[in-house]
């Protein structure tokens, strides 16, 4: 970098570059590390660029809005803004189970994927809260055992899986999940808000680039290394980048993804 920026200056003493200000950046705009060995950092024959450092501003937090506390909201609120309607959530707390995850006041939408499972939408409205719902104890298991009538026919065999001639299944594709009216729900990890992609504006958009892990009990995202064991401190783990809200997508046969313009089905 310094024997560049020497070459350069001398050559253009009207526009010098500040060694502070730039750095070593490849093809695809990742950093190079200026400590480390030419050796190891730089591959042979690799094409390296000048890039002026990004100076990150940290976004200052508006003290009068509030961080909502109900299930599956999370969003920032101003209390004088507040009403009956304004929250929609789930009325109970997440169930994590067996690799599944789902809503306890919504047991029949159970989710694998994270994405899938933040965006369940809430089933009750109310105002936004700032108060953390207090912890639920366990239901007890109920071990009466099951009277069975000896009269009762036997069930009959279940069919024989081989037998079964499997149907062919049809090829998918994922299209973006947008409403006649421009409205759609963004995908990006920590944010899950609605917006309509023709206002979408570059910085509106808070969100994590990186998906949320769990290990171990632990909560947190590999782009922050901010790791917790509570789902609400979770939940609350600041953005750290700001962008565009893209849309979440959905499924459809392939024969049908003309109608969104984005497959020449022949």
């Amino acid at each position: 970098m310094d024997m560049f920026l020497e070459n350069h200056n001398g050559k253009h003493p009207e526009d010098t570059l500040d060694s502070e200000k730039w750095q070593l950046v490849d093809k695809s705009s990742n950093v190079i590390d200026s400590d480390g060995n030419i050796g190891e950092t730089v591959q042979e024959y690799q094409d390296l660029f000048v890039a002026e450092k990004k100076v990150v501003v940290e976004e200052e937090t508006d003290p009068s809005l509030k961080r909502c506390c109900n299930p599956g909201c999370q969003q920032r609120y101003r209390e004088e803004e507040n009403h009956g309607e304004a929250c929609r959530h789930h009325a109970k707390q997440p169930v994590f189970w067996d690799g599944g995850k789902f809503w306890a006041c919504c047991p029949n939408i159970k989710k694998w994927e994270w994405e899938d499972f933040i965006a369940i939408p809430g089933c009750v409205m109310g105002p936004h809260s700032d108060v953390p719902p207090a912890p639920v104890a366990p239901e007890p298991m109920n071990n009466v055992p099951i009277k069975v009538d000896p009269a009762a026919p036997a069930p009959e065999p279940e069919a024989c899986l081989e037998c079964v001639e499997e149907e062919p299944q049809e090829e998918m594709v994922e299209v973006p999940e947008i409403q006649p009216d421009g409205s759609a729900v963004c995908a990006h990890h920590g944010c899950k808000l609605p917006f309509n992609v023709n206002d979408n504006p570059d910085g509106c958009c808070s969100f994590h680039p990186e998906a949320p892990i769990f290990h171990d009990g632990k909560k947190g995202y590999n782009c922050c290394n901010i790791h917790v064991y509570d789902f609400d401190d979770f939940m609350c783990i600041p953005c750290c980048a700001t962008g565009s809200h893209t849309p979440t997508v959905k499924l459809v046969k392939k024969e049908e993804a003309h109608k969104y313009g984005l497959l020449d089905i022949e």
